[in-house]
């Protein structure tokens, strides 16, 4: 297992000091296209590395993600300290972890770059609208032109009538009526509108206005799409050909329009049949095909196909409309990437029948639910009309609940207008609060409460390190404040090293060991009288929801050790959070802390409190 690809992962470069492992560890960045063809060319290197599936194949789960974790956390110097067969079960592990994460980033980035691509296209069609406005202006002016000489060809030719006149308005009506030839009125309204017509650029020049502004007078964006697609091109033909695509449902209209384009995709003709002739892996000829009307709507349809091509598909255009429709449906989950985690198919992750059935029995007797699918309709239409009953009878008395259009609305709530004497009390805190340096903050808390002793070897053996203390507090403060081991060593002057405060991170905390040290810090703080203000010592939570966990809530002011603590557990900044505490910890302390004093000193980050 370990060839020449698995051996360079433990090379460092002299040059840029970054090894193999550091290659593995390396994030997605922004979903440029460059970046996103930079991933494609990060997923076959890692594929290229070797099957880490079948090498894998019957580990657990938890334990190929407890090693690859392991590995993550080290560098090259710590791998190549332990044994041969543990080195490369981490490694392979770590690259396991890796392929399967970066099929989800090339699969989020795809998503993000076909939706870039139409939001171009509409911006686009947003531009021709407005540099068409006075054309269009123009050409209803024309129309205006052309509808006033007519109805003057219908009156007697005479220099200076009034087409107003009662006398014209008169002949008008004899001509109606058919008093007059027809031919003598068709005859001179022809010659006063093409008279008309030349004097605004002749009928050549309408006609080319004409198209180019009813090209774009509706709103379908869709034909604008394939010059910014053009780019995109090859690098989206190499996504489709690294990933396994699946279908997580019977529809496999996509899929098969996918495979179509793939086949034809080194043709040059601008229009194809539906119907296509090429080699698959064994070297048979077989015949591709694409049903457009399985997929694609109405809008797509009027831009593939042409009267004038009976049976045949645009084929650039079919090319954007087959990747759009393949984004939209990896983003619905009709489509899976194998060997993927966000993008895999859900479906495999479900109980089967066979293994639900014996079960079911037990699991309705526990929910109180029949276990007949007669009983259970009755029970559940029987339990929703009562709820509708109840929902129809609170309805008058439901201020905040209206009807429009015969869909139910509920109204925003206003909150209470803020008094006057919680305006003045927060003036008043904040001209008495002078400015904080948050790393004292949290060294002074760390000093206090002792919250650095949760932070230490896996082991459980004492930290072997010169200033645990001083240790403990740089790399939260590093940490949480999203500043990063690097920012934080180049503002202490030398005192520390970013490859010291990283490994502290990734050798001594765990999410575990992060949330036991905020427990401190929100225990302490809850004894302090200044505490009450806000709340009872019961409901002060740190709450993260699962579904942002970038939104970090308190139900009352937090400390800010614990706003930095969360916001390195997390991966957010605090600073958002701090600024909405008005009493720090450290204001309510009274004594200092001295051993890490000078060394908070030579800090110049500072945030006002």
């Amino acid at each position: 297992m370990a060839g020449p690809g698995w051996r360079v992962c433990l090379v460092t470069d002299p040059l840029s000091g970054r090894s193999g492992v550091d290659r593995l560890k390396a994030p997605a960045k922004a979903a440029t296209l460059s970046k996103f063809k930079t991933r494609l060319d990060h997923l076959a290197w890692l594929d290229g590395l070797g099957p880490t599936g079948q090498w894998l194949a019957g580990v657990p789960a938890q334990k190929i993600a407890h090693f690859a974790g392991q590995a993550r956390t080290s560098d090259v110097g710590d791998l190549r300290d332990v044994g041969e067969d543990k080195r490369w079960t981490l490694i392979a592990s770590l690259v396991h972890e890796c392929r399967t994460a970066t099929r989800d980033e090339v699969a989020t980035m795809f998503c993000k770059r076909m939706a870039a691509i139409h939001k171009k296209g509409r911006d686009r069609l947003e531009e021709l609208r407005e540099a068409h406005r006075a054309e269009s202006e123009r050409l209803l002016g024309v129309f205006g032109d052309v509808l006033s000489v007519v109805r003057d060809a219908t009156a007697p030719a005479e220099a200076g009538t009034d087409v107003n006149s009662p006398r014209v308005v008169a002949a008008v009506g004899a001509v109606e009526a058919g008093s007059e030839p027809m031919a003598v009125v068709a005859e001179r309204a022809g010659r006063m509108v093409l008279k008309t017509l030349a004097d605004a650029d002749g009928v050549t020049a309408l006609s080319a206005t004409h198209e180019q502004v009813s090209a774009h007078h509706g709103n379908n964006y869709l034909p604008l799409l394939e010059p910014f697609y053009r780019s995109h091109r090859a690098a989206l033909f190499t996504l489709v050909d690294t990933l396994a695509l699946e279908a997580t449902s019977a529809d496999r209209a996509v899929l098969e329009a996918v495979e179509f384009i793939r086949a034809i995709r080194h043709r040059r003709s601008e229009w194809i049949p539906e119907q296509a002739a090429t080699t698959d892996s064994d070297g048979q000829e077989v015949t591709v095909s694409v049903e457009v009307d399985a997929f694609a709507g109405d809008l797509w349809r009027a831009v593939l196909r042409d009267r004038k091509h009976p049976g045949m598909l645009a084929r650039r255009h079919l090319e954007v409309c087959v990747f759009s429709h393949l984004a939209a449906e990896l983003r619905c989950g009709d489509i899976a990437v194998a060997g993927a985690d966000s993008f895999a198919n859900f479906h495999a992750q479900l109980m089967s029948w066979r293994q639900c059935e014996p079960l079911a029995g037990e699991f309705c007797a526990q929910a109180g639910i029949p276990a007949d699918a007669a009983g259970l309709t009755a029970f559940y239409r029987s339990k929703l009309a009562r709820l509708a009953a109840e929902v129809d009878a609170g309805y008058p008395a439901n201020t905040d609940l209206r009807l429009e259009g015969g869909n139910p609305v509920l109204a925003r709530r206003k909150g209470a207008d803020r008094r006057a004497s919680a305006s003045r009390l927060e003036e008043a805190v904040h001209e008495r609060l002078p400015e904080r340096n948050l790393l004292d903050i949290v060294a002074r808390s760390a000093y206090l409460i002792g919250w650095d002793r949760h932070f230490g070897p896996a082991s459980g053996s004492d930290v072997k390190v010169r200033d645990r203390l001083g240790r403990a507090v740089l790399t939260t403060f590093a940490n949480g404040t999203l500043l990063g081991p690097a920012q934080v060593a180049r503002h202490m002057r030398g005192q520390v090293s970013a490859h010291e405060l990283s490994w502290t991170a990734n050798k001594h905390a765990t999410c575990a060991k992060i949330d036991a040290a905020s427990v401190d810090v929100i225990n302490e703080f809850v004894k302090l009288d200044v505490a009450g203000v806000w709340a009872p010592a019961t409901s002060l939570a740190l709450t993260v929801p699962r579904s942002k966990p970038g939104q970090i809530t308190f139900s009352r002011s937090p400390t800010s050790a614990t706003a930095v603590m969360a916001g390195w557990r997390c991966g957010t900044s605090p600073i958002p959070t701090l600024r909405c505490s008005v009493i720090s910890f450290r204001a309510a302390c009274g004594k200092r802390s001295t051993s890490l004093r000078d060394c908070c000193k030579t800090s110049r980050i500072s945030s006002q409190i």
